[in-house]
């Protein structure tokens, strides 16, 4: 029995070993991604459309991106763009200039660079929307297109 006990003390202490171990790599990891690397730095800031935030998203600074857009009578404002985990956001204020409901309307959104090259197409869909009346609009994807400098939205 007392060989029983040992082998279990010593089961044990492996384990709390091994959980020492994992919390000690995750925290050093986080410390790392808080700091960020020189390299992915310097990336940034010879990017001039993107602004690092503290808690470690990236958002689109291009005044080209945040202008309003229109499409089919729906005003599309307040545009913002960010990163974070991988996942890029784009999200806007959806107003009905019109005096009519729309239904849910179906739209291409073509992410465009500086030269106007498509970096991205997406396809989703905005909500119905009364007349007069503004909504949310957001649409992500996996993938860092926060150096966009524009993007063009059509009716699908």
């Amino acid at each position: 029995m007392k060989t029983k006990g040992k082998v279990l003390m010593g089961i044990l202490v492996l384990i709390l070993i091994v959980i020492l171990v994992v919390v000690v790599v995750n925290n050093k990891n986080q410390s790392e991604e808080k700091k960020g690397s020189p390299e992915k730095v310097q990336q940034n800031s010879q990017n001039n459309n993107v602004e690092m935030l503290d808690n470690g998203t990236k958002l689109n600074t291009s005044s080209e991106l945040s202008k309003t857009k229109t499409v089919e009578g729906l005003e599309i404002s307040n545009i913002e763009l960010k990163e974070n985990g991988g996942i890029s956001t784009l999200t806007a204020d959806v107003k009905n200039t019109t005096k009519q409901d729309k239904e849910s309307t179906k739209i291409k959104i073509e992410i465009l660079d500086q030269t106007g090259k498509v970096l991205l197409t997406l396809k989703d869909s905005i909500k119905p929307v009364k007349a007069g009346e503004t909504v949310k609009f957001s649409v992500a994807v996996t993938a860092d297109v926060t150096n966009a400098y524009d993007f063009k939205i059509t009716k699908e």
